[in-house]
């Protein structure tokens, strides 16, 4: 009787300890926790399924989220993630602010978060996008650039990226950089005026690029471009076009391999449709060159832009930034940052963002920069 009262004893004793304790193990406990609070990364692959229209509408919602950040804030930094602009109706800000958090998605997509706009400064976002026609950067319009589509290519041409990138290539009409933007894609449209079209070229293989090398920048390729890019340039260019013949005759007599050699021949034969270009004379070479550039097309004429709507005169005025996105505020003898943010309506922490304070005190004649 005895034993068994002792019994009883010690496994309820192991109970009440947690030896036995069979409801939630720690590591149950832990996926539970993870479960009920889910981390922001999460969070963010989540609100990453929303339509572009889904996260716009999500700019209404002051609702907290996660982290101490509101859901429109999680709207805004997706939106600027998937090219939409932000910078021109936050203007305040000259730009985008610097983020306070980055966070890396699993899809090796990287969000760059803040806390430091008001709801009614996101509010001014959302009517930015309702009212500009092409609310997008110049790298996402060319993502989605048609070329039969006349409000993209015009939106494009309005753009800083689009002047820098005609700077570049020069010799191009309008249609032909709009097709070679379209055909470089996004990334590398705005990488353009930090690349030569050689350095493009190579991490793109355009065809365009290819023919446009050919036709005006031979002595880069001959002196710059290696095997492989030439190799590949002579596959890539178009055997009636006189671009190709010239670059494989200059390629026929440079100091190249000989392997460089065979392919300009073998595009020069192609080219020619002669079987062996050995047997071709200079004076057949010449006269079928004659004949390429005699029917040759003339080049379509630049179409110009046509005029400007309201909404697009509002972007514009917004790209060029012509006003100060500051004003100044000499600090006085007993102001606080939060006397100085309460005065001219702005958040403190935004107040100390932009004018890199770290600490709480003031020193009279600071001199502040305050966002209109």
């Amino acid at each position: 009787m005895f034993c068994n009262i002792a019994f009883v004893i010690f496994f309820a004793f192991l109970w009440y300890d947690g030896v036995l304790d069979v409801r939630i193990l720690p590591e149950q406990e832990q996926e539970v926790q993870s479960i009920q609070n889910p981390s922001l990364e999460t969070y963010l692959s989540q609100f990453d399924t929303h339509s572009d229209e889904e996260l716009i509408s999500l700019l209404d919602d002051t609702g907290h989220a996660l982290n101490g950040y509101r859901v429109q804030e999680l709207a805004l930094a997706l939106l600027k993630e998937r090219g939409y602009v932000v910078a021109d109706p936050l203007q305040a800000y000259n730009g985008w602010p610097q983020p306070m958090q980055t966070i890396a998605l699993s899809d090796k997509k990287t969000i760059h978060l803040f806390s430091s706009l008001t709801s009614e400064q996101i509010a001014q976002v959302k009517t930015y996008y309702e009212q500009v026609v092409v609310p997008f950067t110049a790298e996402r319009i060319v993502q989605e650039l048609d070329r039969d589509n006349e409000l993209y290519s015009q939106a494009l041409i309005r753009t800083d990226e689009w002047a820098r990138f005609s700077e570049v290539f020069p010799h191009l009409s309008l249609e032909e950089r709009i097709a070679l933007a379209r055909e470089l894609g996004g990334a590398l449209f705005s990488e353009t005026p930090k690349k030569s079209p050689l350095e493009l070229f190579q991490v793109s293989e355009s065809p365009l690029l290819a023919l446009y090398l050919a036709s005006y920048e031979m002595n880069a390729l001959l002196t710059q471009a290696d095997d492989r890019t030439l190799s590949a340039i002579f596959a890539l260019l178009p055997k009636d076009q006189p671009a190709g013949i010239r670059l494989s005759l200059r390629t026929l007599h440079a100091a190249r391999k000989p392997e460089i050699w065979k392919r300009a021949q073998e595009f020069l034969a192609s080219a020619l449709s002669v079987p062996d270009i050995a047997y071709v004379s200079r004076d057949e070479v010449v006269a079928h060159l004659k004949q390429l550039v005699a029917a040759k097309k003339p080049m379509p004429t630049p179409v110009e832009p046509a005029k400007k709507s309201i909404q697009e005169e509002i972007a514009l005025r917004a790209a060029q930034r012509q006003l100060s996105p500051y004003k100044t505020y000499i600090v006085q003898k007993g102001d606080t940052l939060w006397s100085i943010a309460k005065r001219f309506h702005v958040n403190v922490d935004k107040l100390k963002y932009l004018n890199h304070i770290k600490g709480a005190k003031l020193s009279p004649g600071t001199e502040l920069k305050i966002p209109h």
